[in-house]
């Protein structure tokens, strides 16, 4: 009634759904997010002896990798957490010691979105000290661009928050400790965008053995 499903067409090629066309490599182009993860694979089909298929993917796109020695690449994924586990310290202790300036509008928002900013850069910190000494396309690619576009909108954010304690010093005659603590947590932020933006990539070549069976491009 329903008639058989082709278990055959694993990539589509036979697909009418829009997109098909899009991907010559692969005849099938699978989701953004399939396609930013896998970016610079090579998935490798094989028909088994019960029809079935087996796939393997191997990266065989070049590799990035940072131009420091091993010692400064461990030491900035130490660095990087450091910095950001002390700035987020820094702001939290700072909403703790003057809880007075929280009914201050501008102090409170800027603190509350400097510390959200905090949890995302702690995010792309985990990503970063994840990263492996050879990353791949897609890796490399998450990383610098979401430590391009938070590290701006974080250290933005930090420097807000400076600029709402210092209106409140100047105003109350109160919250130096609060300021100091505020400045400090601002100088770890832009110290670890500054290390990250200071480190140049190179590509190099990838010499993976690609095993046997229809190869199918992704990028």
């Amino acid at each position: 009634m329903f008639g058989k499903k082709d278990t055959t067409d694993f990539y589509g090629l036979n697909s009418k759904r829009k997109g098909a066309e899009d991907v010559p490599e692969t005849g099938y182009r699978h989701s953004t997010y399939y396609h930013k993860h896998f970016s610079g694979y090579t998935e490798v089909r094989n028909e088994n002896a019960k029809g079935r298929y087996n796939f393997k993917r191997i990266y065989t796109a070049p590799w990035h990798v940072a131009q420091v020695s091993d010692g400064a690449w461990v030491g900035m994924k130490v660095a990087s957490i450091v910095l950001i586990l002390t700035a987020a310290a820094f702001h939290m202790l700072a909403i703790i010691i003057a809880p007075e300036a929280a009914n201050c509008w501008y102090v409170i928002l800027p603190v509350v979105l400097a510390m959200l900013a905090s949890v995302v850069l702690i995010y792309v910190c985990i990503l970063f000290v994840l990263m492996k000494r050879k990353s791949t396309a897609g890796d490399f690619q998450s990383y610098a661009g979401k430590i391009n576009i938070i590290g701006i909108i974080g250290w933005s954010l930090f420097i807000l928050s400076d600029a709402g304690r210092i209106a409140y010093l100047i105003i109350n005659k109160a919250g130096t400790s609060c300021l100091a603590l505020e400045l400090g947590g601002t100088i770890c932020i832009v110290g670890l965008w500054i290390i990250h933006k200071l480190v140049r990539w190179r590509t190099v070549p990838n010499d993976a053995a690609i095993p046997t069976g229809e190869k199918h491009a992704i990028y």
